[in-house]
């Protein structure tokens, strides 16, 4: 090969070098201002996507709390049910366990009500269905002594059971009606076990009686209470209207 072949072969061998590293440093220029140009939005994909992690890590832990609160949540209220048949200091309402049982526009026929359940609870007592035997005693071979004895453990019984429901309903309130009912069951069980080896028993009417009188109590009180409640708003008022009145 000639001098000047090889001359003219370098000389376009540097042209093409000196033209590609030109399309390179352009290229990397280029490069370099995109990069620039987006370089917050690609930050801002990563960020969003490891919020999106964080995120959802949050949600499994809130989702794990949730589940284990809702389980020892309903052991809790098991717990203080029981107690608070015992323990004054428990506020089972807190809990938002009872639900009115009646739909009475006034207290008054609240009251009627309760006048009309006491006045079952003596015709039961009087015919002997409230609290009964269904045993014939022999006391010493005698039937007559039997059924005194019999007559004895009755009046004993309605008097504990009475005097049971008695205190219940004379302290029931806002706060402990539910512990009142519970007292009250928990008196026709004890009681009822007691006199099993007598067969002496209260009957199941007898003891729904005692429960709806306290029910009905309870919720005169509370009906008695609105309504002075909103005698009281009304003659607030009024006092405003008349108040309103003497301005204009």
């Amino acid at each position: 090969m000639s001098i000047q072949i090889q001359i003219i072969l370098g000389t376009l061998l540097i042209a093409v070098i000196i033209g590609l590293t030109g399309v390179l440093l352009s290229t990397l220029k280029e490069n370099k201002y995109l990069k620039t140009k987006y370089s917050k939005i690609i930050n801002m994909d990563e960020l969003v996507e490891k919020r999106n992690r964080e995120k959802r890590s949050i949600e499994k832990v809130i989702s794990d709390l949730r589940k284990s609160y809702s389980e020892k949540k309903q052991i809790h209220d098991k717990l203080m049910r029981i107690i608070a048949i015992y323990d004054e200091e428990v506020e089972l309402t807190e809990l938002g366990f009872y639900k009115p049982h009646f739909d009475y526009d006034t207290s008054e026929k609240f009251k009627e009500k309760i006048v009309g359940n006491k006045a079952r609870q003596k015709e039961l007592l009087k015919s002997k269905e409230a609290i009964y035997c269904n045993t014939e005693w022999n006391v010493e071979g005698s039937k007559a002594k039997g059924r005194t004895m019999t007559n004895r453990n009755i009046r004993l019984t309605a008097r504990a059971f009475n005097n049971e429901c008695d205190a219940a309903i004379a302290n029931v309130r806002w706060n402990n009606a539910l512990r009142m009912e519970a007292r009250i069951q928990k008196a026709f069980e004890a009681i009822n076990k007691l006199n099993e080896s007598n067969k002496i028993f209260i009957s199941l009417e007898y003891f729904e009686l005692k429960l709806e009188e306290l029910r009905l109590t309870h919720e005169y009180k509370e009906k008695k209470q609105k309504e002075k409640e909103e005698q009281a708003e009304i003659r607030r008022q009024m006092r405003e209207e008349e108040k309103l009145q003497k301005e204009i």
